[in-house]
């Protein structure tokens, strides 16, 4: 039987429990903040409702690295892609993370356009997420939004997208 947690209990800026596919990383932005591309396609995520799905095994947390500072100033985000490793190994099995490096849109409303950039996505595989698990992402994400001065920094649990 799956679990479910409740978003509202870790204050995200934005929870969006479902997700679209999308032509582009522009239209996504444009039509729902924001879309990431994956090798099979580019996708958006949408409202559903404010719960987590928890799955009996294999879930997914996720944490997405952007290459830009101070909204859209380029950066080489080696330095911040370290750190979340070394942070996530004090919690997590080295072998249990996968690493992508693609791209990502998000609508800047304090800049009023699409910006578009890498991202690295470190993902950790578990069997048993809970509530702790949502809580260590959303430190080091909070970390990572303060250092590299972002408007959010996104979360990935499973199907659903949280803004920090």
């Amino acid at each position: 039987m799956e679990m479910q947690i409740d978003s509202n209990m870790f204050g995200f800026d934005f929870f969006l429990s479902d997700y679209v596919k999308v032509d582009n990383l522009q239209a996504g932005a444009k039509m729902y903040g924001g879309a990431t591309k994956f090798d099979s396609a580019t996708y958006s995520n949408v409202e559903g409702n404010n719960l987590i799905e928890v799955k009996d095994f294999e879930n997914e947390l996720s944490i997405f690295i952007p290459s830009t500072s101070d909204i859209n100033i380029k950066v080489d985000n080696k330095f911040y892609v370290e750190a979340a490793i070394e942070f996530l190994e004090k919690y997590y099995n080295i072998h249990n993370m996968r690493f992508y490096r693609t791209e990502g849109s998000w609508y800047s409303e304090d800049k009023n356009e699409v910006i578009i950039e890498n991202i690295t996505i470190i993902t950790v595989t578990k069997d048993d997420m809970n509530p702790v698990d949502i809580y260590i992402f959303k430190l080091l994400a909070d970390w990572i939004k303060k250092e590299m001065q972002q408007e959010g920094v996104t979360l990935a649990i499973n199907s659903a997208m949280a803004i920090v």
